[in-house]
Protein backbone atom coordinates (compact mmCIF):
# COMPACT_ATOMS: atom_id res chain seq x y z
CA UNK A 1 0.00 0.00 0.00
CA UNK A 2 1.24 3.48 -0.78
CA UNK A 3 1.60 5.79 2.21
CA UNK A 4 0.20 9.30 2.57
CA UNK A 5 3.74 10.69 2.43
CA UNK A 6 4.26 9.15 -1.02
CA UNK A 7 0.85 10.30 -2.18
CA UNK A 8 1.67 13.86 -1.17
CA UNK A 9 4.10 13.94 -4.10
CA UNK A 10 0.99 14.09 -6.35
CA UNK A 11 0.45 17.73 -5.41
CA UNK A 12 0.57 20.01 -8.50
CA UNK A 13 0.57 16.97 -10.82
CA UNK A 14 -1.97 16.88 -13.67
CA UNK A 15 -4.48 14.06 -14.18
CA UNK A 16 -6.52 13.65 -17.36
CA UNK A 17 -9.93 11.99 -16.89
CA UNK A 18 -12.51 11.83 -19.70
CA UNK A 19 -10.58 14.46 -21.65
CA UNK A 20 -10.57 17.00 -18.80
CA UNK A 21 -7.30 18.00 -17.10
CA UNK A 22 -7.31 18.25 -13.30
CA UNK A 23 -4.54 19.89 -11.25
CA UNK A 24 -4.03 17.98 -7.99
CA UNK A 25 -3.90 19.82 -4.69
CA UNK A 26 -3.66 18.89 -1.01
CA UNK A 27 -4.61 15.58 0.56
CA UNK A 28 -8.16 15.75 1.95
CA UNK A 29 -8.62 12.21 3.30
CA UNK A 30 -7.76 8.54 3.14
CA UNK A 31 -9.22 5.15 4.01
CA UNK A 32 -8.68 1.45 3.61
CA UNK A 33 -9.04 1.48 -0.19
CA UNK A 34 -8.62 5.06 -1.26
CA UNK A 35 -6.69 8.26 -0.92
CA UNK A 36 -8.36 11.57 -1.81
CA UNK A 37 -6.77 14.75 -3.18
CA UNK A 38 -8.39 18.07 -3.91
CA UNK A 39 -8.34 19.05 -7.58
CA UNK A 40 -9.31 21.91 -9.82
CA UNK A 41 -9.83 22.61 -13.50
CA UNK A 42 -8.72 25.86 -15.06
CA UNK A 43 -11.58 28.37 -15.48
CA UNK A 44 -13.95 26.00 -13.65
CA UNK A 45 -15.44 27.25 -10.37
CA UNK A 46 -16.49 23.77 -9.23
CA UNK A 47 -14.31 22.21 -6.51
CA UNK A 48 -13.31 18.64 -7.27
CA UNK A 49 -11.76 15.72 -5.42
CA UNK A 50 -10.03 12.71 -6.94
CA UNK A 51 -9.94 9.37 -5.19
CA UNK A 52 -7.05 7.03 -5.93
CA UNK A 53 -6.87 3.32 -5.24
CA UNK A 54 -4.05 2.95 -2.73
CA UNK A 55 -2.57 -0.20 -4.28
CA UNK A 56 -0.99 -1.05 -7.63
CA UNK A 57 -1.20 -4.30 -9.59
CA UNK A 58 1.97 -5.64 -7.94
CA UNK A 59 0.71 -5.05 -4.38
CA UNK A 60 -0.92 -7.63 -2.07
CA UNK A 61 -4.72 -7.90 -2.16
CA UNK A 62 -4.77 -5.86 -5.39
CA UNK A 63 -7.52 -7.92 -7.01
CA UNK A 64 -9.85 -7.69 -4.01
CA UNK A 65 -9.32 -3.96 -3.48
CA UNK A 66 -9.55 -3.23 -7.20
CA UNK A 67 -12.94 -4.96 -7.41
CA UNK A 68 -14.24 -3.06 -4.41
CA UNK A 69 -12.96 0.20 -5.86
CA UNK A 70 -14.63 -0.54 -9.19
CA UNK A 71 -17.87 -1.46 -7.49
CA UNK A 72 -17.82 1.86 -5.67
CA UNK A 73 -17.13 4.04 -8.71
CA UNK A 74 -19.56 2.12 -10.96
CA UNK A 75 -22.37 2.59 -8.45
CA UNK A 76 -21.62 6.28 -7.87
CA UNK A 77 -21.34 6.99 -11.61
CA UNK A 78 -24.74 5.44 -12.28
CA UNK A 79 -26.50 6.72 -9.14
CA UNK A 80 -29.05 9.40 -9.89
CA UNK A 81 -29.97 10.49 -6.40
CA UNK A 82 -29.43 13.97 -4.91
CA UNK A 83 -28.18 12.49 -1.63
CA UNK A 84 -25.55 10.17 -3.11
CA UNK A 85 -22.09 11.50 -3.97
CA UNK A 86 -21.79 12.20 -7.72
CA UNK A 87 -18.89 10.78 -9.72
CA UNK A 88 -18.01 12.50 -13.02
CA UNK A 89 -15.60 9.99 -14.50
CA UNK A 90 -12.73 7.61 -13.88
CA UNK A 91 -9.33 6.74 -15.23
CA UNK A 92 -5.83 5.75 -14.21
CA UNK A 93 -2.82 7.73 -12.96
CA UNK A 94 0.61 6.53 -11.88
CA UNK A 95 -0.55 2.92 -12.17
CA UNK A 96 -3.54 3.53 -9.89
CA UNK A 97 -7.24 3.53 -10.63
CA UNK A 98 -8.92 6.82 -9.78
CA UNK A 99 -12.20 8.65 -10.16
CA UNK A 100 -13.25 12.28 -9.90
CA UNK A 101 -16.12 13.62 -7.83
CA UNK A 102 -17.38 16.99 -6.68
CA UNK A 103 -15.63 18.11 -3.52
CA UNK A 104 -17.69 19.11 -0.47
CA UNK A 105 -15.42 20.57 2.23
CA UNK A 106 -18.01 20.38 5.05
CA UNK A 107 -18.75 16.96 6.53
CA UNK A 108 -21.67 16.00 8.73
CA UNK A 109 -19.23 16.07 11.63
CA UNK A 110 -18.86 19.82 11.08
CA UNK A 111 -22.63 20.18 10.72
CA UNK A 112 -23.08 18.46 14.10
CA UNK A 113 -20.68 20.92 15.69
CA UNK A 114 -22.20 24.06 14.15
CA UNK A 115 -25.89 23.57 13.36
CA UNK A 116 -28.40 24.09 16.20
CA UNK A 117 -31.62 24.70 14.26
CA UNK A 118 -33.69 21.59 15.00
CA UNK A 119 -35.85 22.04 11.91
CA UNK A 120 -32.78 22.10 9.69
CA UNK A 121 -31.31 19.09 11.50
CA UNK A 122 -34.53 17.15 10.95
CA UNK A 123 -34.38 17.98 7.24
CA UNK A 124 -30.79 16.77 7.11
CA UNK A 125 -31.87 13.54 8.80
CA UNK A 126 -34.55 12.98 6.17
CA UNK A 127 -31.97 13.50 3.41
CA UNK A 128 -29.56 11.02 4.98
CA UNK A 129 -32.39 8.51 5.36
CA UNK A 130 -33.34 9.03 1.73
CA UNK A 131 -29.77 8.12 0.75
CA UNK A 132 -29.80 4.99 2.92
CA UNK A 133 -33.23 4.04 1.57
CA UNK A 134 -31.92 4.39 -2.00
CA UNK A 135 -28.95 2.07 -1.46
CA UNK A 136 -30.90 -0.48 0.55
CA UNK A 137 -33.52 -0.73 -2.20
CA UNK A 138 -30.67 -1.59 -4.56
CA UNK A 139 -29.39 -4.33 -2.27
CA UNK A 140 -26.39 -2.28 -1.09
CA UNK A 141 -25.20 -2.16 2.55
CA UNK A 142 -22.87 0.76 3.20
CA UNK A 143 -21.30 -0.73 6.36
CA UNK A 144 -19.41 2.46 7.25
CA UNK A 145 -21.98 5.21 7.80
CA UNK A 146 -20.38 7.86 10.01
CA UNK A 147 -20.36 11.69 10.05
CA UNK A 148 -17.03 11.81 8.19
CA UNK A 149 -18.58 9.93 5.25
CA UNK A 150 -21.53 12.30 4.86
CA UNK A 151 -21.03 15.70 3.20
CA UNK A 152 -22.98 18.93 2.81
CA UNK A 153 -23.07 20.00 -0.83
CA UNK A 154 -23.40 23.48 -2.29
CA UNK A 155 -27.18 23.09 -2.55
CA UNK A 156 -27.48 22.59 1.19
CA UNK A 157 -28.16 18.86 0.90
CA UNK A 158 -26.43 15.97 2.61
CA UNK A 159 -24.74 13.41 0.36
CA UNK A 160 -23.59 9.96 1.41
CA UNK A 161 -20.11 9.00 0.20
CA UNK A 162 -17.31 6.43 0.56
CA UNK A 163 -18.72 3.10 -0.55
CA UNK A 164 -15.25 1.53 -0.35
CA UNK A 165 -16.30 -1.31 1.95
CA UNK A 166 -19.97 -1.43 0.95
CA UNK A 167 -21.59 -4.74 0.18
CA UNK A 168 -23.14 -4.79 -3.29
CA UNK A 169 -25.84 -7.18 -4.38
CA UNK A 170 -24.50 -10.55 -5.62
CA UNK A 171 -21.00 -9.58 -4.45
CA UNK A 172 -18.78 -12.38 -3.09
CA UNK A 173 -15.93 -10.10 -2.03
CA UNK A 174 -16.63 -10.23 1.70
CA UNK A 175 -14.81 -12.91 3.70
CA UNK A 176 -15.94 -14.12 7.13
CA UNK A 177 -12.90 -12.65 8.87
CA UNK A 178 -13.02 -9.20 7.23
CA UNK A 179 -13.14 -6.14 9.46
CA UNK A 180 -15.84 -3.91 8.02
CA UNK A 181 -16.48 -0.38 9.22
CA UNK A 182 -15.34 2.22 11.70
CA UNK A 183 -15.54 0.89 15.25
CA UNK A 184 -16.96 4.15 16.59
CA UNK A 185 -20.25 3.77 14.72
CA UNK A 186 -20.23 0.04 14.05
CA UNK A 187 -23.13 -2.20 15.02
CA UNK A 188 -22.44 -4.96 17.56
CA UNK A 189 -22.55 -7.64 14.87
CA UNK A 190 -19.81 -5.82 12.95
CA UNK A 191 -17.54 -6.10 15.98
CA UNK A 192 -17.96 -9.89 16.23
CA UNK A 193 -15.17 -11.83 14.55
CA UNK A 194 -16.11 -14.31 11.87
CA UNK A 195 -19.52 -12.82 11.11
CA UNK A 196 -18.69 -10.37 8.30
CA UNK A 197 -20.65 -12.38 5.76
CA UNK A 198 -23.78 -12.25 7.95
CA UNK A 199 -23.97 -8.45 8.02
CA UNK A 200 -27.41 -7.09 6.99
CA UNK A 201 -28.81 -3.62 6.26
CA UNK A 202 -29.57 -3.44 9.98
CA UNK A 203 -25.93 -2.46 10.62
CA UNK A 204 -26.54 0.79 8.69
CA UNK A 205 -29.64 1.40 10.85
CA UNK A 206 -27.54 1.06 14.00
CA UNK A 207 -25.04 3.64 12.72
CA UNK A 208 -27.92 5.89 11.68
CA UNK A 209 -29.40 5.69 15.20
CA UNK A 210 -26.10 6.89 16.67
CA UNK A 211 -25.98 9.80 14.22
CA UNK A 212 -29.60 10.80 14.96
CA UNK A 213 -28.76 11.09 18.64
CA UNK A 214 -25.48 12.91 18.06
CA UNK A 215 -27.04 15.49 15.73
CA UNK A 216 -29.08 16.93 18.59
CA UNK A 217 -27.05 16.12 21.71
CA UNK A 218 -23.69 16.93 20.09
CA UNK A 219 -22.28 13.91 21.92
CA UNK A 220 -21.72 10.49 20.35
CA UNK A 221 -23.82 7.97 22.30
CA UNK A 222 -21.87 5.40 24.26
CA UNK A 223 -23.14 2.63 26.50
CA UNK A 224 -26.69 2.44 27.85
CA UNK A 225 -26.65 5.78 29.74
CA UNK A 226 -26.05 8.10 26.81
CA UNK A 227 -27.53 11.61 26.68
CA UNK A 228 -31.14 11.55 25.50
CA UNK A 229 -32.32 13.94 22.80
CA UNK A 230 -35.24 15.03 25.01
CA UNK A 231 -32.73 16.30 27.58
CA UNK A 232 -31.62 18.88 25.00
CA UNK A 233 -34.71 19.31 22.85
CA UNK A 234 -37.72 18.13 24.94
CA UNK A 235 -40.14 18.45 22.04
CA UNK A 236 -38.20 15.75 20.15
CA UNK A 237 -38.88 13.09 22.79
CA UNK A 238 -40.21 10.73 20.08
CA UNK A 239 -36.75 10.55 18.55
CA UNK A 240 -35.43 8.92 21.72
CA UNK A 241 -37.63 5.89 21.14
CA UNK A 242 -36.55 5.75 17.50
CA UNK A 243 -32.87 5.91 18.46
CA UNK A 244 -33.40 3.20 21.06
CA UNK A 245 -34.97 0.87 18.49
CA UNK A 246 -32.30 1.63 15.88
CA UNK A 247 -29.59 0.70 18.39
CA UNK A 248 -31.07 -2.57 19.66
CA UNK A 249 -28.45 -5.28 20.05
CA UNK A 250 -30.43 -7.77 17.99
CA UNK A 251 -30.32 -6.61 14.34
CA UNK A 252 -33.58 -8.41 13.56
CA UNK A 253 -35.41 -6.14 16.02
CA UNK A 254 -34.25 -2.87 14.46
CA UNK A 255 -36.64 -0.97 12.16
CA UNK A 256 -36.07 -0.88 8.43
CA UNK A 257 -35.10 2.35 6.74
CA UNK A 258 -38.64 3.00 5.41
CA UNK A 259 -39.96 3.12 8.98
CA UNK A 260 -37.09 5.28 10.22
CA UNK A 261 -37.65 7.80 7.43
CA UNK A 262 -41.43 7.82 7.92
CA UNK A 263 -41.09 8.40 11.67
CA UNK A 264 -38.64 11.29 11.23
CA UNK A 265 -40.91 12.88 8.61
CA UNK A 266 -43.94 12.63 10.89
CA UNK A 267 -42.01 14.04 13.86
CA UNK A 268 -40.88 16.99 11.77
CA UNK A 269 -44.46 17.48 10.63
CA UNK A 270 -45.78 17.53 14.21
CA UNK A 271 -43.13 20.02 15.28
CA UNK A 272 -43.68 22.21 12.24
CA UNK A 273 -47.44 22.23 12.82
CA UNK A 274 -46.97 23.36 16.43
CA UNK A 275 -44.46 25.99 15.35
CA UNK A 276 -46.84 27.33 12.69
CA UNK A 277 -49.67 27.46 15.23
CA UNK A 278 -47.56 29.49 17.65
CA UNK A 279 -46.26 31.85 14.96
CA UNK A 280 -49.76 32.35 13.54
CA UNK A 281 -51.14 33.29 16.96
CA UNK A 282 -48.27 35.37 18.31
CA UNK A 283 -48.73 39.14 18.33
CA UNK A 284 -45.64 40.92 17.01
CA UNK A 285 -44.33 44.32 18.08
CA UNK A 286 -44.28 46.14 14.74
CA UNK A 287 -42.03 48.90 16.09
CA UNK A 288 -39.07 46.54 16.50
CA UNK A 289 -36.65 45.89 13.61
CA UNK A 290 -37.50 42.79 11.59
CA UNK A 291 -34.16 41.14 12.40
CA UNK A 292 -34.78 41.55 16.15
CA UNK A 293 -38.34 40.20 15.84
CA UNK A 294 -37.18 37.15 13.89
CA UNK A 295 -34.41 36.46 16.39
CA UNK A 296 -36.86 36.55 19.30
CA UNK A 297 -39.47 34.48 17.48
CA UNK A 298 -36.95 31.76 16.60
CA UNK A 299 -35.93 31.42 20.22
CA UNK A 300 -39.50 31.77 21.53
CA UNK A 301 -40.79 29.12 19.15
CA UNK A 302 -38.34 26.53 20.48
CA UNK A 303 -39.10 27.59 24.05
CA UNK A 304 -42.84 27.14 23.62
CA UNK A 305 -42.50 23.78 21.84
CA UNK A 306 -40.26 22.54 24.66
CA UNK A 307 -42.73 23.91 27.20
CA UNK A 308 -45.61 22.04 25.56
CA UNK A 309 -43.80 18.75 26.03
CA UNK A 310 -42.84 19.53 29.64
CA UNK A 311 -46.37 20.73 30.40
CA UNK A 312 -48.12 17.64 29.07
CA UNK A 313 -45.71 14.76 29.56
CA UNK A 314 -43.31 15.18 32.47
CA UNK A 315 -43.91 13.59 35.85
CA UNK A 316 -43.98 15.56 39.11
CA UNK A 317 -40.45 14.45 39.93
CA UNK A 318 -39.12 15.31 36.46
CA UNK A 319 -40.81 18.71 36.59
CA UNK A 320 -38.74 19.69 39.62
CA UNK A 321 -35.54 19.14 37.66
CA UNK A 322 -36.18 22.06 35.32
CA UNK A 323 -34.82 25.54 35.98
CA UNK A 324 -37.73 27.98 35.99
CA UNK A 325 -35.37 30.83 35.07
CA UNK A 326 -34.31 29.12 31.84
CA UNK A 327 -34.18 31.67 28.98
CA UNK A 328 -35.49 34.36 31.33
CA UNK A 329 -34.56 37.07 28.80
CA UNK A 330 -37.72 36.23 26.87
CA UNK A 331 -40.92 36.94 28.79
CA UNK A 332 -44.31 35.46 28.04
CA UNK A 333 -47.97 36.22 28.65
CA UNK A 334 -50.73 33.66 29.10
CA UNK A 335 -54.16 33.71 27.45
CA UNK A 336 -57.15 34.94 29.44
CA UNK A 337 -58.70 31.49 29.17
CA UNK A 338 -55.76 29.78 30.87
CA UNK A 339 -55.56 32.50 33.51
CA UNK A 340 -59.25 32.00 34.25
CA UNK A 341 -58.72 28.25 34.61
CA UNK A 342 -55.76 28.88 36.91
CA UNK A 343 -57.65 31.41 39.02
CA UNK A 344 -60.71 29.19 39.37
CA UNK A 345 -58.68 26.14 40.32
CA UNK A 346 -56.79 28.02 43.05
CA UNK A 347 -59.96 29.61 44.43
CA UNK A 348 -61.80 26.30 44.30
CA UNK A 349 -59.03 24.58 46.28
CA UNK A 350 -59.02 27.45 48.80
CA UNK A 351 -62.79 27.20 49.35
CA UNK A 352 -62.69 23.41 49.47
CA UNK A 353 -59.97 23.53 52.09
CA UNK A 354 -62.11 25.83 54.26
CA UNK A 355 -65.20 23.68 53.65
CA UNK A 356 -63.35 20.53 54.75
CA UNK A 357 -62.01 22.34 57.80
CA UNK A 358 -65.56 23.18 58.87
CA UNK A 359 -66.78 19.66 58.05
CA UNK A 360 -64.46 18.13 60.63
CA UNK A 361 -66.57 19.36 63.56
CA UNK A 362 -69.80 17.74 62.36
CA UNK A 363 -68.65 14.25 63.34
CA UNK A 364 -68.46 15.41 66.98
CA UNK A 365 -71.96 16.94 66.95
CA UNK A 366 -70.88 20.57 66.46
CA UNK A 367 -71.93 22.75 63.56
CA UNK A 368 -71.07 25.87 61.57
CA UNK A 369 -73.88 28.07 60.34
CA UNK A 370 -73.60 28.52 56.58
CA UNK A 371 -73.86 31.94 55.04
CA UNK A 372 -77.38 33.33 55.41
CA UNK A 373 -78.20 35.01 52.12
CA UNK A 374 -81.41 36.42 53.62
CA UNK A 375 -79.26 38.50 55.96
CA UNK A 376 -78.26 41.81 54.32
CA UNK A 377 -74.71 41.86 55.70
CA UNK A 378 -73.99 38.27 54.75
CA UNK A 379 -75.66 38.70 51.37
CA UNK A 380 -73.37 41.68 50.66
CA UNK A 381 -70.39 39.51 51.60
CA UNK A 382 -71.56 36.88 49.11
CA UNK A 383 -72.15 39.50 46.38
CA UNK A 384 -68.63 40.90 46.80
CA UNK A 385 -67.17 37.45 46.41
CA UNK A 386 -69.48 36.62 43.53
CA UNK A 387 -68.49 39.76 41.62
CA UNK A 388 -64.83 38.78 41.87
CA UNK A 389 -65.48 35.23 40.71
CA UNK A 390 -67.69 36.26 37.80
CA UNK A 391 -64.86 38.38 36.38
CA UNK A 392 -62.98 35.12 35.75
CA UNK A 393 -65.99 33.07 34.67
CA UNK A 394 -65.43 30.82 31.65
CA UNK A 395 -68.40 31.12 29.34
CA UNK A 396 -69.97 27.97 27.88
CA UNK A 397 -67.29 25.60 29.13
CA UNK A 398 -67.58 22.37 31.09
CA UNK A 399 -64.35 23.38 32.82
CA UNK A 400 -65.99 26.40 34.44
CA UNK A 401 -65.99 26.09 38.26
CA UNK A 402 -67.97 29.23 39.05
CA UNK A 403 -71.00 27.38 40.41
CA UNK A 404 -68.96 24.98 42.52
CA UNK A 405 -66.88 27.81 43.97
CA UNK A 406 -69.92 29.86 44.94
CA UNK A 407 -71.64 26.82 46.44
CA UNK A 408 -68.59 26.01 48.59
CA UNK A 409 -68.26 29.65 49.63
CA UNK A 410 -71.91 30.00 50.66
CA UNK A 411 -71.66 26.77 52.66
CA UNK A 412 -69.06 28.30 54.98
CA UNK A 413 -69.78 30.46 57.99
CA UNK A 414 -69.66 34.25 57.78
CA UNK A 415 -66.25 34.85 59.34
CA UNK A 416 -64.65 32.12 57.25
CA UNK A 417 -66.21 33.76 54.19
CA UNK A 418 -64.58 37.03 55.23
CA UNK A 419 -61.25 35.22 55.36
CA UNK A 420 -61.85 33.74 51.91
CA UNK A 421 -62.77 37.13 50.51
CA UNK A 422 -59.52 38.53 51.89
CA UNK A 423 -57.42 35.67 50.54
CA UNK A 424 -58.87 35.75 47.03
CA UNK A 425 -56.93 38.96 46.34
CA UNK A 426 -53.71 37.05 46.96
CA UNK A 427 -54.79 34.47 44.41
CA UNK A 428 -55.44 37.23 41.88
CA UNK A 429 -51.83 38.31 42.37
CA UNK A 430 -50.70 34.76 41.62
CA UNK A 431 -52.66 34.90 38.37
CA UNK A 432 -51.16 38.24 37.42
CA UNK A 433 -47.70 36.75 38.09
CA UNK A 434 -48.19 34.30 35.21
CA UNK A 435 -47.67 37.17 32.78
CA UNK A 436 -44.26 38.66 32.10
CA UNK A 437 -42.57 35.40 33.15
CA UNK A 438 -39.98 32.96 31.75
CA UNK A 439 -41.58 30.07 29.90
CA UNK A 440 -40.67 27.33 32.38
CA UNK A 441 -41.98 29.41 35.28
CA UNK A 442 -45.37 29.50 33.54
CA UNK A 443 -45.26 25.76 32.87
CA UNK A 444 -44.24 24.95 36.43
CA UNK A 445 -47.07 26.96 37.99
CA UNK A 446 -49.74 25.61 35.65
CA UNK A 447 -48.49 22.03 35.79
CA UNK A 448 -48.54 22.02 39.60
CA UNK A 449 -52.12 23.30 39.60
CA UNK A 450 -54.09 21.60 36.86
CA UNK A 451 -55.63 18.13 36.82
CA UNK A 452 -54.67 15.66 34.11
CA UNK A 453 -57.91 16.31 32.20
CA UNK A 454 -57.03 19.99 31.80
CA UNK A 455 -53.43 19.18 30.92
CA UNK A 456 -54.60 16.95 28.09
CA UNK A 457 -57.05 19.55 26.82
CA UNK A 458 -54.82 22.62 26.70
CA UNK A 459 -52.56 23.03 23.68
CA UNK A 460 -50.02 25.37 25.20
CA UNK A 461 -48.80 26.75 21.87
CA UNK A 462 -52.24 28.34 21.39
CA UNK A 463 -52.21 30.07 24.78
CA UNK A 464 -48.73 31.59 25.07
CA UNK A 465 -47.61 34.94 23.66
CA UNK A 466 -44.38 36.91 23.80
CA UNK A 467 -44.33 39.94 26.08
CA UNK A 468 -42.44 42.27 23.75
CA UNK A 469 -42.29 45.10 26.28
CA UNK A 470 -40.10 43.28 28.78
CA UNK A 471 -38.28 40.80 26.52
CA UNK A 472 -34.59 41.55 26.18
CA UNK A 473 -33.74 41.96 22.50
CA UNK A 474 -30.00 41.41 22.73
CA UNK A 475 -28.06 38.14 22.73
CA UNK A 476 -30.00 35.58 24.75
CA UNK A 477 -28.73 33.48 27.60
CA UNK A 478 -28.05 29.89 26.62
CA UNK A 479 -28.19 28.15 29.99
CA UNK A 480 -29.36 24.68 30.85
CA UNK A 481 -32.89 23.38 31.06
CA UNK A 482 -32.04 21.83 34.39
CA UNK A 483 -31.42 23.36 37.76
CA UNK A 484 -28.31 22.83 39.87
CA UNK A 485 -27.89 19.99 42.35
CA UNK A 486 -29.73 19.54 45.65
CA UNK A 487 -26.67 20.67 47.61
CA UNK A 488 -27.57 24.28 46.76
CA UNK A 489 -30.96 23.84 48.42
CA UNK A 490 -29.33 22.73 51.65
CA UNK A 491 -26.97 25.71 51.58
CA UNK A 492 -29.91 28.13 51.13
CA UNK A 493 -31.98 26.57 53.92
CA UNK A 494 -29.03 26.63 56.31
CA UNK A 495 -28.73 30.37 55.59
CA UNK A 496 -32.48 30.73 56.21
CA UNK A 497 -32.09 28.92 59.51
CA UNK A 498 -29.22 31.21 60.50
CA UNK A 499 -31.10 34.42 59.58
CA UNK A 500 -34.63 33.53 60.73
CA UNK A 501 -34.27 30.67 63.18
CA UNK A 502 -36.51 28.27 61.27
CA UNK A 503 -36.73 24.53 61.82
CA UNK A 504 -36.45 22.63 58.54
CA UNK A 505 -36.13 19.07 57.31
CA UNK A 506 -36.22 17.28 54.00
CA UNK A 507 -39.56 15.50 53.42
CA UNK A 508 -38.46 13.77 50.22
CA UNK A 509 -36.06 14.44 47.35
CA UNK A 510 -37.97 17.58 46.25
CA UNK A 511 -39.87 18.95 49.29
CA UNK A 512 -39.00 20.53 52.64
CA UNK A 513 -40.86 21.05 55.92
CA UNK A 514 -40.56 24.61 57.29
CA UNK A 515 -41.56 25.71 60.80
CA UNK A 516 -41.23 29.07 62.60
CA UNK A 517 -40.70 28.92 66.36
CA UNK A 518 -43.04 31.86 67.05
CA UNK A 519 -45.60 34.08 65.35
CA UNK A 520 -43.45 37.19 65.61
CA UNK A 521 -40.62 35.63 63.57
CA UNK A 522 -43.07 34.47 60.93
CA UNK A 523 -44.76 37.88 60.70
CA UNK A 524 -41.43 39.70 60.37
CA UNK A 525 -40.32 37.25 57.67
CA UNK A 526 -43.64 37.62 55.85
CA UNK A 527 -43.47 41.43 55.97
CA UNK A 528 -39.82 41.47 54.85
CA UNK A 529 -40.41 39.02 51.99
CA UNK A 530 -43.44 40.90 50.64
CA UNK A 531 -41.60 44.22 50.86
CA UNK A 532 -38.67 42.84 48.82
CA UNK A 533 -41.04 41.32 46.26
CA UNK A 534 -43.41 44.26 45.97
CA UNK A 535 -41.87 45.87 42.83
CA UNK A 536 -41.85 42.53 40.96
CA UNK A 537 -45.26 40.94 40.49
CA UNK A 538 -43.90 37.54 39.41
CA UNK A 539 -41.69 37.37 42.48
CA UNK A 540 -44.58 38.58 44.65
CA UNK A 541 -46.61 35.62 43.40
CA UNK A 542 -43.80 33.28 44.43
CA UNK A 543 -43.69 34.81 47.91
CA UNK A 544 -47.45 34.46 48.36
CA UNK A 545 -47.05 30.75 47.65
CA UNK A 546 -44.13 30.58 50.04
CA UNK A 547 -45.81 32.10 53.12
CA UNK A 548 -49.01 30.04 53.14
CA UNK A 549 -49.68 28.55 56.59
CA UNK A 550 -50.43 24.84 56.84
CA UNK A 551 -51.10 24.70 60.59
CA UNK A 552 -50.32 26.61 63.79
CA UNK A 553 -50.62 26.07 67.51
CA UNK A 554 -49.22 27.61 70.65
CA UNK A 555 -47.16 30.11 68.67
CA UNK A 556 -45.50 27.57 66.35
CA UNK A 557 -46.29 28.04 62.65
CA UNK A 558 -45.77 25.38 60.01
CA UNK A 559 -45.90 26.50 56.37
CA UNK A 560 -47.10 24.53 53.40
CA UNK A 561 -44.10 22.44 52.23
CA UNK A 562 -41.53 24.29 50.16
CA UNK A 563 -40.35 22.56 47.01
CA UNK A 564 -37.06 22.86 45.19
CA UNK A 565 -38.33 25.70 43.05
CA UNK A 566 -39.40 27.70 46.12
CA UNK A 567 -36.00 27.29 47.76
CA UNK A 568 -33.80 27.88 44.73
CA UNK A 569 -35.78 30.90 43.55
CA UNK A 570 -37.96 32.74 46.05
CA UNK A 571 -36.05 31.93 49.26
CA UNK A 572 -32.69 32.64 47.67
CA UNK A 573 -33.95 36.04 46.45
CA UNK A 574 -35.37 36.95 49.86
CA UNK A 575 -32.04 36.12 51.47
CA UNK A 576 -30.15 38.22 48.90
CA UNK A 577 -28.44 35.19 47.40
CA UNK A 578 -29.63 35.98 43.86
CA UNK A 579 -30.95 39.11 42.19
CA UNK A 580 -32.67 37.91 38.99
CA UNK A 581 -36.13 39.31 39.74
Amino acid sequence: MCSGVQMSTYKNKKVVINGKTYLLGESVGSGGNGYVCSARVEDDLVEYAIKFLTVRAEDDNYKLKKERFENELNFCEKASHPNIIKVYGHGEFDGRLCYVMERHPKTLKKVIEEEVDMFQLLKYLEQLCEAVKYIHKKGIIHRDIKPENVFLNNNGQLVLADFGIAHFVDSTLTLSGDWLGNKSYAAPEQLAKGYATDITPACDIFSLGMIINELFTKVKPSGSKYTMISEVEPMLYSLDDLVYRCMLQNPAERPEIDEVLAEITLIRGDIQQDADTFLDNVLVDELLPEEVVNNILNKACRDVLAAKYIFQRTSEEELDRYDCNYHRDIRYNVSEYVKALYFQKLVYEMCLHKFKYESNVYSSGSQYSPLNLENQTENELYKKFENIILKRQIQRSENDLTGQILKLFSSCCDYHCEELLSEVSDIEKLVVALDDSPILYVVYKLRKTFDIEILNEIDLVEHINVNWTTTVCDEFEKGSLYRESDSEEQYILEKMQEDWGIIWRRIDSKHFSIKFRDKDSYRRFRRNALEIAKPYHVFEGDVLTLIRIRREFNGIIELEPWNSFDVLNAVAKILGMRDDF
